[in-house]
């Protein structure tokens, strides 16, 4: 049975990722160290008249950051060294 090579690039660039910890540790655990400094700082009460605290309402707003972050800093590096290397032209994905 033939593998998907779009399965096999997924494996090794999480391979990769996981490989490079500054990547993963700005990825993965800052984000989650800042919302837990942040919500230690300022609390999870319930604002006035609400029932959610500050963790509750920056969650979403952390989680949009990370992936903001990961895309922009993470994915144009990428792109740029696949590029000097040729392996864009492997996957015959020059236009990328």
């Amino acid at each position: 049975m033939k593998k998907n090579s779009f399965t096999e690039i997924i494996k090794a660039e999480m391979l990769l990722f996981i490989r490079e910890p500054s990547a993963f540790f700005f990825t993965l655990m800052f984000p989650l160290l800042m919302m837990l400094l942040f919500s230690s700082i300022w609390g999870n009460d319930p604002f006035p008249g609400e029932f959610f605290g500050y963790v509750d309402f920056s969650v979403s707003a952390f989680m949009g950051m990370v992936i903001a972050t990961g895309f922009l800093m993470s994915l144009t590096v990428t792109m740029a060294t696949y590029r000097e290397k040729g392996i864009l032209k492997r996957f015959r994905a020059t236009p990328v």
